[in-house]
This record gives structure tokens, C-alpha cells and sequence, in this order.
């Protein structure tokens, strides 16, 4: 009867102390939880990865395609200073070929859009075409000036939107700037007026990304051009070789369509 008392009092005593701390007698079947690191190794870290990132920083392009140029008809030609109502000038159409290049750079603004800043250079001449004098009371006309754009460039602002991470469109803003050179076929001409034709062009493109560098685009452009005044000088031959000039008015405008590659560093 003893022994079963001290059976008892051995399993209370057990008991009170399990339960009142002693971790080591404690048994679960749960298993032990690590407290939470800050970063593990094998944990993917989310980059926060910008669209316009894709078409940043300095760019390298070359270009090719055509321009139409047109000039308006002059009804104001201008004899030695004083007006001669007789003679028009006809206007000039003419299509050439165009190539260059360009460099610029692209400003990320938000997740796809960004602002470039660049400077296109045509490398040949660009042809606007022959015009005819005409004489309003005979009504006879003759081939009177060439005209072509020489050294032409421009300075451009260009809005862009990225589509995906590989396509882009953008609108093109530029100040246009070129010197008009002319010949003359008349044989009394002596020499001609080199005069500067600025103006404004506006123009939509699409860019295409091949891998991380290399691209190609296309994009069409109006061009207006302000309106500028030339003066050839000629000798009479029926008046005793005398000088005399010829001034006209030359109002312009043109459209090219360029494709070009380039590489964006």
C-alpha cells in the first residue's frame, strides 16, 4: 500500500513540475520554426525595370529615301529694283534622293516615355527643280533657274512612346536650315544670289530594336520653309553689255520618307 503511495505522489510530483516549466520534458510534434532573415540568397529579387529604359542614352544613325520639293510661281518680279509686271516666275516641283546622317540622345521621362534631342546632316543636294520665266503678253516661257538645297541639316526635339520593350513611335519636331543654289541657263546671266532657307518641319516615325544596340526606323516629314529673296545679276548684250538684276521671291516646302539603322550605346 506504501509503494502505491509513493507510485502516486512521484507522478504528481512529475506532473507539476512538466507543466510548470521544465522545457525538457516537454514533447511536441511540431517542428521547431527559424525566426524570418531579413534576405535569403535563393530568394528572386523584382527589378523595377522601365520600358524606356530599352531606347536611352547616345544614338548613331544613318539614313536613306526621298524628298518632293515644290516652290510657288513669283508674280512680282522685281528689274533692277523697279517692278516688272510682264514676267512671272513659274513654280518648281522636282523628286530626289536624300541620305545622312544623325546622332542624338534619349532622356528617359517615365515608364514609356521618353524626349530626344539630335542633328540630322544630309550629305548631297537636294533638287527642287527648273523654273520657267514667263512672259505674260507673248505668253512664251523659258527655262530660267535650277535650284537645289545644299549643306542641309537639322536640330530636332523628338517625343517618343514606347509600345513594348522593342518597339517605339514618336513624333519629330525640327528647325531646318540649308543653303538654295541656283544656275541659270540664260546666256546673259552672270551669277546668282547664294541666299540661307530655314524653316520648320514636323514628322511621326517608328523604331524597331534588334537585341540591345542595333535598330531601324522610319519616319515621314513636312517640311515649310520661310519664304526667301534671290537676285541674279545679268549684262544687257543689245545694250552695251550693261548689268541689270533680276530679284524673285521663292516660297518652299518639301516631304521626305527616310529608313535608316542605327546603334544606340
Amino acid at each position: 500500500m506504501k509503494s502505491i503511495k509513493y507510485f502516486f505522489f512521484a507522478s504528481v510530483l512529475f506532473t507539476n513540475l512538466a507543466f510548470a516549466g521544465g522545457g525538457s520534458y516537454e514533447i511536441s510534434n511540431t517542428p521547431a520554426t527559424s525566426p524570418p532573415t531579413a534576405f535569403s540568397s535563393n530568394t528572386p529579387v523584382l527589378q523595377n525595370i522601365r520600358l524606356s529604359d530599352n531606347f536611352k542614352g547616345f544614338a548613331f544613325e544613318v539614313f536613306a529615301g526621298t524628298q518632293n520639293t515644290k516652290s510657288e510661281s513669283d508674280k512680282n518680279l522685281q528689274l533692277s529694283g523697279v517692278p516688272e509686271p510682264r514676267f512671272n516666275m513659274l513654280s518648281t516641283d522636282d523628286t530626289d534622293g536624300v541620305y545622312g546622317f544623325g546622332l542624338s540622345y534619349n532622356f528617359p521621362i517615365n515608364d514609356r516615355f521618353l524626349v530626344g534631342l539630335g542633328f540630322d546632316y544630309h550629305l548631297d543636294d537636294v533638287e527642287m527643280g527648273n523654273s520657267n520665266l514667263l512672259d505674260v503678253i507673248s505668253t512664251a516661257n523659258g527655262n530660267w533657274n535650277t535650284y537645289e538645297l545644299e549643306d542641309m541639316y537639322s536640330i530636332y526635339l523628338k517625343p517618343q512612346y514606347a509600345i513594348s520593350e522593342d518597339k517605339l513611335t514618336y513624333i519629330k519636331i525640327a528647325y531646318i536650315a540649308s543653303d538654295i543654289s541656283t544656275t541659270n541657263q540664260d546666256e546673259e546671266f552672270v551669277s546668282i544670289s547664294d541666299e540661307d532657307m530655314n524653316g520648320f518641319s514636323a514628322g511621326i516615325g517608328y523604331k524597331q530594336l534588334f537585341g540591345k544596340s542595333f535598330y531601324a526606323y522610319a519616319e515621314a516629314n513636312y517640311i515649310k520653309f520661310e519664304d526667301e529673296s534671290l537676285s541674279g545679276n545679268f549684262i544687257d548684250f543689245e545694250n552695251a553689255n550693261a548689268p541689270y538684276t533680276i530679284d524673285h521671291d521663292i516660297d518652299a516646302d518639301a516631304f521626305n520618307f527616310k529608313v535608316g539603322i542605327g546603334y544606340q550605346f
